[in-house]
């Protein structure tokens, strides 16, 4: 099943450029949606931790911030996924359109 970040993030077509932040904008992104996939978290089955869960795969175009002291670069690919959620996520607009309760604000 789906978690609510990506039915929203599937809304969208693939191409569609967005904006997503980690770690309270530590970390800012631009880049272009390519596709959503099932994926799991690599543990057999039969494991009591094993996971299936949606991701996408995140073109970066822009690096906007960068404070986390990873090296990020355009036409990279990213995997953005419930595992390791970000902050927030911004249409190329600039309008909100996802934010982890978990977020500082």
């Amino acid at each position: 099943m789906m978690d609510e970040m990506m039915r929203l993030l599937s809304s969208f077509p693939n191409g569609t450029y967005i904006k997503i932040e980690w770690d309270s904008a530590k970390l800012a992104l631009g880049g272009l949606i390519e596709t959503i996939y099932e994926t799991d978290n690599g543990l057999p089955e039969s494991v009591s931790d094993f996971k299936e869960y949606y991701a996408m795969v995140f073109r970066i175009k822009d690096v906007i911030k960068n404070e986390s002291g990873q090296i990020y670069a355009g036409n990279m690919v990213m995997e953005v996924s419930p595992v390791s959620p970000p902050s927030r996520i911004w249409s190329q607009h600039d309008m909100l359109i996802w934010q982890d309760a978990n977020a500082a604000s």
